[in-house]
C-alpha cells in the first residue's frame, strides 16, 4: 500500500508541474520579452498640463532656481513618456485613471487608478499606456525653473 500512496503522490505532483508549466514558462517569457525591450525616447500620444507650482528659491535658500510643480499627465492609448532619468528632480506620481506600465530596474509593473510611485535620484524609467482607454496621472517634483 505505501507504494501504491507514493506512486499516485508522484503521479499527482507531476500533473500539477505540467498543468502549471506554460504559465511558469509564460512569466518568464513575458519577463524576458520585458527586458528585452527597448526603452523609448522622447513623448508620443501625451498632453501635459501643469496645475500649480510654488518657487522654492524664496521659501528654502539652498532651492533657489527650483519649484515645487504639480502637473496632470495624459497618456493616450499607446502613448509614452520614455526613458528618462530623476538623478535632479524628485517626485511622486498619483494615476487617478486608466492603467499605465512603469518600466524599471528590468522591470514593468502595471499601475491604475489610486495606485502612487515614488521617482527618487536612482530612479531610471519611463511609461506607457498599452491600454485602450487614456491613462492620467497627477506628476507632483521638484525641478529647476524655466
Amino acid at each position: 500500500m505505501k507504494k501504491k500512496v507514493a506512486l499516485w503522490t508522484v503521479v499527482v505532483g507531476v500533473a500539477l508541474l505540467i498543468s502549471g508549466l506554460p504559465y511558469l514558462v509564460q512569466g518568464d517569457y513575458h519577463a524576458e520579452q520585458t527586458a528585452k525591450k527597448t526603452a523609448p525616447t522622447g513623448k508620443k500620444g501625451l498632453s501635459v498640463r501643469k496645475a500649480r507650482t510654488v518657487d522654492l528659491g524664496p521659501i528654502f535658500s539652498s532651492l533657489k532656481g527650483r519649484q515645487l510643480r504639480m502637473r496632470v499627465v495624459q497618456f493616450e492609448p499607446g502613448g509614452f513618456f520614455g526613458i528618462h532619468s530623476h538623478k535632479d528632480r524628485p517626485g511622486v506620481v498619483y494615476v487617478l485613471e486608466g492603467k499605465l506600465i512603469d518600466h524599471r530596474d528590468g522591470g514593468a509593473n502595471e499601475v491604475g487608478p489610486g495606485d502612487t510611485w515614488i521617482e527618487d535620484k536612482d530612479t531610471k524609467h519611463w511609461v506607457e499606456n498599452r491600454g485602450t482607454k487614456p491613462g492620467v496621472i497627477i506628476a507632483v517634483d521638484i525641478a529647476k525653473k524655466r
